[in-house]
């Protein structure tokens, strides 16, 4: 209970107890994983991983002190051969797991696994194989469900093939009906919706799932797991052109529940996507900043350095480069997104929602620049995003294809192709506008409206212009439409 409350500091006293007390294996593991979550709780997310990782290894779950790619490949691989030609039917029918033991190993394994993501990733795909396999073993578990979601995420990163992630996802949320749903729901909610679905589905059929795990976290008492669901839900929000002012209210509401649960390190992670709402709303000094109520970006960003926080390195790395991109800071943005360039490379660990603006925005500036400047310096940016972006679209043309049409606009633009440019500026504003990226649509009817005006045609460029105008009102993004409208209107 306090831990759910957030009273951490009475957990040590109560853990020390049970273990001085505790005569079986099982009450002892349940001290180790209250104490564990404290410090996790706490935003030491790295000590709690690696409290966990020795404490499997007493128990005989032992993994390397320093995981090379060599160990992952070897684990991968006996993974994928145990699990051989199996059908979802065949793992669905497996019997449940019966050694108390295991099953309060695998309650360990899942702790340390959220630990180690949310902190240097070291043992994350050793952690998920080591699941898999003690289920296919053993028997299934609650958590294994987690598991297999998070395994196929995994598994379709490193293999570049989305469509494995969306098949474990499918068995995941369909072994939900051997457990009761609410105790393992959250963390597959998650990991399906937040991770693995918008790599091949509209990533706006993913927001009702998200809440609706906030809100059965919230009432199960698995606070953690609620306010990451949160989390996820907010960016996941932001980037699928979500009404910025409604999107800020409930955002709050998340806020105020991560503080309340002393969910430091999901609140701080928060900050960058509640601030880069602020800057766009107009709530903030300076709008491509990352400064305002929520944050000071380089107070935060020299913390996460610091601490090695590369999660949150890279996402303030991200919204910095977006906005400095939005507003016309082409040279700012450039700057960021070349410090962050492994961001956009290693997708194998990356959620779809960042990997993608990473790349559309690395992509547009380079494209711009090149204009400007000469090819010669941005062609490298330039081929790589744009493959990288055709990749993208290939699994999901929902989410992509209109970002594509927009990047090849300007490249033909670039080329000189000016008839093929507008034409490819109309289809990607459309696109936007069918899939209902309101934001993408304000975008591709700005970049038309330049492209119009630097060639003359001033009528047509003052139609692109309003729409574009009246499309960033309706997102909410009020300091993007004045700063339009000064320009150009």
């Amino acid at each position: 209970m306090e831990s759910i409350l957030g009273r951490f500091e009475d957990v040590k006293g109560r853990v020390d107890e049970v273990l001085q007390r505790g005569r079986t294996l099982q009450e002892k593991l349940r001290a180790y994983s209250t104490l564990i979550k404290s410090i996790a709780f706490q935003g030491k997310k790295n000590d709690a991983a690696s409290t966990a990782i020795a404490v499997l290894g007493c128990l005989g779950e032992s993994f390397p002190s320093t995981p090379n790619e060599s160990t992952v490949q070897e684990e991968l691989v006996k993974t994928q051969a145990m699990l051989g030609a199996k059908k979802q039917d065949d793992i669905l029918n497996m019997k449940l797991m019966q050694d108390a033991d295991k099953r309060e190993v695998m309650k360990l394994l899942a702790i340390a696994f959220q630990c180690d993501y949310a902190g240097n990733r070291t043992y994350v795909p050793l952690l998920l194989c080591r699941m898999v396999q003690l289920s296919l073993t053993f028997g299934l578990s609650r958590e294994s469900a987690m598991a297999f979601a998070f395994y196929g995420f995994l598994i379709s990163g490193f293999l570049n093939d989305r469509d494995i992630g969306s098949r474990f996802g499918k068995l995941a949320l369909a072994m939900l009906d051997k457990f009761h749903k609410g105790e393992c729901l959250v963390w597959v909610y998650g990991a399906v919706y937040g991770f693995i679905s918008n790599w091949t589905d509209p990533i706006q059929a993913s927001l009702p799932c998200l809440k609706h795990a906030v809100d059965v976290g919230l009432l199960t008492g698995d606070t953690e797991a609620a306010m990451l669901s949160a989390h996820l839900y907010v960016g996941t929000a932001l980037h699928s052109g979500y009404q910025l002012e409604k999107l800020m209210d409930e955002t709050n509401v998340y806020a105020k529940q991560m503080l309340e649960y002393n969910q430091n390190l999901t609140h701080t992670l928060n900050a960058p996507l509640r601030q880069t709402i602020l800057n766009l709303l107009g709530r903030s000094a300076n709008p491509v900043k990352l400064v305002g109520d929520e944050m000071n970006e380089d107070f935060l960003l020299q913390s996460a350095e610091e601490n090695s926080h590369e999660v949150l390195r890279s996402m303030i790395s991200l919204f910095r480069m977006w906005l400095a991109y939005l507003f016309g800071e082409y040279h700012l943005a450039a700057e960021t997104a070349e410090k962050n360039q492994d961001f956009g490379e290693k997708t194998a660990l990356s959620r779809f929602d960042p990997v993608c603006c990473h790349t559309f925005y690395n992509g547009l500036t380079a494209l711009i620049l090149a204009r400007k400047e000469g090819q010669s310096k941005w062609t490298s940016t330039i081929e790589s995003t744009t493959r990288r972006m055709e990749v993208l679209s290939s699994s999901s043309q929902w989410n992509c294809q209109h970002k594509l049409e927009l990047m090849k606009a300007e490249y033909a633009y670039l080329e000189g192709n000016h008839s093929e440019s507008a034409n490819l500026y109309e289809s990607a504003a459309k696109l936007a506008e069918k899939h209902h990226f309101i934001h993408d649509q304000a975008l591709s009817l700005e970049r038309a409206g330049m492209f119009y005006l630097e060639n003359g045609n001033d009528t047509a460029a003052s139609i692109m212009f309003e729409k574009s105008f009246s499309c960033y009102t309706k997102w909410g993004a009020y300091s993007k439409a004045a700063h339009l409208k000064r320009l150009y209107l």
